[in-house]
C-alpha cells in the first residue's frame, strides 16, 4: 500500500523512505519493491470509483485507500501483479534478502481496503 501510494504521487526531488526503528538508526534497508521498473509516469495520478491509478510506460499502479471497502478494478490489459517477497537490513557484505515474484492478472481484480497493487504490461 506505501509504495503503491507513493508511485501516485512520485516526481522528481520526491523520495520514499521505509524504516524499522526496532533496527535502530544505524542500520540500512532495502526492499525488492525499489527494483520494480515502470518507466515513465505518462501523467498525474486519477480517481475513479474510490480506486488511484496511475499510469507508467511499462504498467500501471492502483490504491484503494478506503479503510473499510474493498473495491473493484477492471484490466482491459492483461498484467503482471509485482509480488514483493522479503526485505530489510542490509547484511554488513552488502547482501539483502528479498526479489519479486509476479502473478498473471486479467479481467476484473478486486483491491482490499486499504491496498495498492503494481501492474506492469506483458
Amino acid at each position: 500500500f506505501v509504495f503503491a501510494s507513493y508511485l501516485l504521487v512520485s516526481r522528481p526531488k520526491v523520495v520514499l523512505y521505509l524504516s524499522d526503528l526496532s533496527y535502530g538508526t544505524k542500520a540500512i534497508l532495502y526492499y525488492p519493491e525499489y527494483e520494480v521498473d515502470l518507466g515513465a509516469p505518462l501523467g498525474p495520478y486519477s480517481e475513479h470509483d474510490g480506486v488511484f491509478e496511475r499510469r507508467f510506460e511499462k504498467g500501471r499502479v492502483v490504491v484503494n485507500p478506503s479503510a473499510d471497502e474493498s473495491k473493484a478494478y477492471f484490466l482491459y490489459t492483461p498484467c503482471e501483479k509485482v509480488v514483493p517477497v522479503g526485505g530489510g537490513v542490509v547484511r554488513s557484505d552488502g547482501s539483502w534478502h528479498g526479489g519479486l515474484n509476479y502473478q498473471p492478472v486479467s479481467g476484473k481484480i478486486v483491491l482490499p481496503p486499504v491496498s495498492g497493487m503494481v501492474l506492469l504490461y506483458r
